[in-house]
């Protein structure tokens, strides 16, 4: 008799293991400082490129967000869009 074993569809993720990056704000400065040596975005960025789990997982929230794309039928919708991406871009 043949016994599979369960499989758990539990996982388990230890927020408290994460540590915010400190700000650390300057009179002198007209910006904020992020992390040490203000390089906290450069890090995200490295975990983006150097982890296929994150990549993964920014890539699918992404897609989620955007879903299936903006669509326009008539003339003044896809005018509307137009104006639209030109001024976010």
């Amino acid at each position: 008799m043949n016994k599979k074993k369960a499989q758990s569809n539990v996982h388990l993720i230890q927020l408290e293991s994460y540590k915010a990056p400190t700000t650390v704000e300057s009179n002198r400065e007209d910006w904020v400082q992020f992390g040490e040596d203000n390089n906290f975005f450069k890090y995200l960025i490295d975990r983006f490129n150097n982890s296929t789990t994150n990549n993964s997982v920014i890539n699918n929230i992404s897609k989620l967000i955007y879903g299936r794309g903006i669509d326009a039928t008539s003339i003044i919708q896809q005018r509307t869009i137009r104006l639209l991406i030109t001024f976010l871009n």
